[in-house]
């Protein structure tokens, strides 16, 4: 017998990541051990690294200026402020 998916759980599962209210406040570190400062859509700060997960996303790349996150085969790249 074939399980149904709960039509909540599967419209979690495949809502896209959403990062509009997402910053990116900082990055640090040195190539090849970079990190970064995130703060989130509810105010709190965030400090990951490439292969981190957060909002859903798994952290793929964090450069000088940037960090770039993927969800499923959705990309999102944020950028510092003014950069």
């Amino acid at each position: 017998m074939a399980s149904q998916t709960n039509s909540t759980v599967a419209k979690h599962a495949t809502t896209s990541v959403r990062f509009e209210n997402t910053t990116l406040i900082g990055v640090f570190g040195r190539p090849g051990a970079m990190g970064a400062l995130l703060r989130l859509s509810n105010g709190r700060i965030a400090r990951v690294e490439t292969g981190d997960t957060v909002g859903g996303a798994r952290v793929v790349a964090i450069a000088e200026d940037k960090i770039a996150l993927r969800r499923g085969s959705r990309n999102t790249v944020l950028h510092l402020p003014d950069s």
